[in-house]
């Protein structure tokens, strides 16, 4: 997971930059994609998405104590038959209906 993260870290960097970034996992059912972007709960396992929010957030307070103010918005979606699934949703219950517009 470290490796991987590595080859994305740039992308991360340039969303603290200001830029708009998109990481988009694509192949087969079963090929590691969800693990990949979420991984498990130890630390070292964890995937790209925990790995960039703890970079995210590091920086943030990092230039808050430089005296900048900003807003984070970010998305993790999966899409599966056609089926879109929020990976941060954590609440209990049915998570909220999404819909893929064409």
């Amino acid at each position: 997971q470290q490796a991987v993260f590595a080859e994305v870290d740039g992308l991360v960097q340039s969303a603290l930059d200001g830029y708009k970034v998109c990481i988009f996992a694509y192949g087969q059912t079963g090929s590691g994609k969800t693990h990949t972007m979420q991984g498990s709960n130890d630390p070292d396992s964890w995937g790209l998405i925990p790995r960039s929010l703890r970079k995210i957030l590091r920086e943030s307070e990092s230039m808050r104590r430089d005296g900048w103010a900003w807003t984070l918005r970010a998305s993790f979606l999966e899409v599966y038959n056609e089926q879109l699934r929020d990976l941060l949703y954590g609440e209990a219950g049915d998570p909220p209906k999404l819909t893929i517009m064409h």
